[in-house]
């Protein structure tokens, strides 16, 4: 089961599992051979053994032939699934692809549902970075280009910028002071020797 794998200390508890579609008729037309239930299963299953584990996935928003909703099944399923992190791409023709030849959406409409994927990706964001206030964590210093600050990752390979100067490779314990969406912001507690 992948979910021993994940039991190493030396490896990120973080998943890229791409689902790119909430709803299963346009995984269906897409070629998938995946449902959303076996995806979210596995999200479910791995939350269950790792609680802090991150999530990344993809969406491709106004795939040939996809419905409003179609469209709203992919924003519910951002909100009921919590990603960490969520990529959002319109549709584009492939040549050479089934999907070429079938009548497209108008880009308007592809424009709108990757704004309602983005909005629900931000509300998800927020909410997961809220969640993360007044907890403490060990992490590894990552990036060092900023000065006055590091970059950090955290064994969920969550971003943590620490408003100080470390080395590279510098283990920290931290404690999470501030939400920016996208990163968190935390004071060290500890320094690792």
């Amino acid at each position: 089961d992948f979910l021993d794998a994940l039991k190493c200390e030396k490896i990120f508890l973080f998943l890229h599992i791409p689902v790119q579609s909430g709803s299963d008729e346009v995984l269906k037309r897409m070629g998938r051979r995946y449902t959303t239930a076996q995806y979210e299963e596995i999200i479910t299953r791995s939350r269950a053994a790792f609680p802090d584990i991150r999530i990344c996935t993809d969406y491709i928003a106004g795939f040939s032939g996809e419905t409003d909703e179609d469209g709203e099944a992919s924003v519910q399923q951002v909100l009921r699934t919590r990603p960490g992190k969520v990529n959002i791409t319109r549709f584009s023709v492939r040549p050479g692809t089934p999907a070429a030849k079938w009548k497209r959406l108008p880009e308007p409409i592809k424009k709108s549902r990757s704004r309602a994927l983005t909005d629900a990706a931000n509300a998800v964001y927020e909410a997961n970075g809220e969640a993360m206030l007044g907890r403490e964590f060990d992490c590894v210093v990552t990036e060092t280009d900023k000065p006055g600050s590091v970059t950090a990752r955290d064994r969920s390979y969550q971003n943590i910028v620490i408003l100080e100067e470390f080395p590279l490779g510098t283990k920290l314990r931290v404690k999470i002071t501030e939400n920016r969406k996208h990163y968190l912001i935390a004071e060290t507690v500890k320094i690792y020797q």
